[in-house]
């Protein structure tokens, strides 16, 4: 299954979303059939956040295999930097749908935070220290 999420800079903060079981990731979700990752992971920020945003550029691919519920996964996630459309746009809204929160956090504060999957805390430390910003491939195995 392929999924996308993305990393979104304002202010010195970048917006993570926790799930109802407490797991802590960036926004993003599945890649429908028909659409490309950059237009899922647009998609995917307006109904989790209400925020308008585009896709600047890829910065990772992780290959993610994991076990869930007794079945081992090969997951893709796509990683993209996001800029807002609306500069003025409000903080990110707890949605009902999906029961998920977005929230922003200070960049400093990132180290703190325990991603899921592990990775994406080197993604987030790479693309805010290193301006090359050159694509990644990361390989993840919780299996």
């Amino acid at each position: 299954m392929d999924m996308t999420c993305g990393i979104l800079l304002k202010d010195g903060k970048v917006l993570i979303s926790e799930e109802a079981d407490g797991t802590v990731t960036l926004s993003g979700g599945a890649v429908k059939t028909g659409e490309t990752t950059a237009e899922a992971i647009v998609r995917e920020y307006k109904e989790e956040s209400g925020l308008k945003v585009k896709s600047e550029k890829l910065l990772a691919i992780i290959e993610n295999f994991l076990r869930y519920n007794n079945s081992d996964y090969h997951q893709h996630i796509y990683v993209y930097e996001l800029k807002l459309i609306d500069e003025d746009s409000q903080l990110p809204k707890l949605t009902q749908e999906e029961k998920m929160l977005t929230r922003w956090i200070d960049v400093e504060s990132l180290d703190s935070i325990d991603f899921k999957p592990i990775v994406i805390n080197e993604i987030i430390d790479k693309y805010v220290n290193d301006n090359e910003h050159k694509i990644m491939h990361i390989i993840n195995r919780q299996v």
